[in-house]
């Protein structure tokens, strides 16, 4: 059975899977922002507008990883708070 410090040790040495997904998705967002430069007329409940393809491509990747974040840490702080009952 091996320690705790043999443990950690053992994750540290390799890469993990979850930088090499999130090097790759953010390889392929920019990809897909770079493809498209072109200007797209935008509407969006009532506001409407023109706006570069690329920036919206960006301002989605940034909120669905805001969002992400958010929805992650919600559910660890209740894992947690579940653990303590």
């Amino acid at each position: 059975m091996e320690t705790e410090e043999e443990h950690r040790a053992g994750q540290r040495r390799g890469i993990s899977l979850g930088l090499v997904v999130g090097i790759v998705i953010t390889a392929a967002i920019a990809a897909l922002i770079g493809q498209n430069t072109k200007t797209a007329t935008i509407r969006w409940l009532v506001f409407e507008g023109d706006m570069p393809i690329w920036l919206l491509l960006f301002v989605t990747a940034v909120a669905g990883a805001v969002l992400s974040h958010l929805l992650g840490f919600a559910w660890r702080r209740r894992r947690a708070h579940a653990d303590d009952r």
